[in-house]
């Protein structure tokens, strides 16, 4: 199976080289909207689709954020682009650490 530009899917991970810069940054801001919801009750119990529907209504406010943003319309800037991409993410990790949890459990 091919993924992402003809490479291989299911590649080991451990023989990458270090994440790119652009990844770092963006795994630093997912990071700090992650803590903005460190005091908010656990995820852990969320169902999955209940937190894809989150990813869902951000991108949903992303596609007319990016429209205002393009069309110089409304008071979107690009630190509402950037925090508004670092929730899909961290919603994302969310769904990606239960799912995570689940595998461990069952070995």
């Amino acid at each position: 199976m091919t993924g992402h530009r003809g490479k291989q899917a299911g590649h080991d991970l451990s023989k990458m080289s270090a994440p790119r810069n652009s990844a770092q940054w963006y795994a630093q801001r997912i990071e700090q909207r992650l803590k903005l919801t460190d005091d908010q009750p656990d995820y852990i119990d969320d169902r999955l689709d209940v937190a894809f529907g989150r990813i869902q209504v951000n991108l949903y406010s992303l596609f007319f954020d990016i429209l205002a943003y393009t069309e110089n319309t409304g008071d979107v800037n690009e630190k509402r682009l950037i925090d508004k991409c670092a929730d899909i993410g961290s919603n994302a990790i969310m769904i990606a650490d239960q799912v995570q949890r689940k595998q461990f459990k069952e070995k």
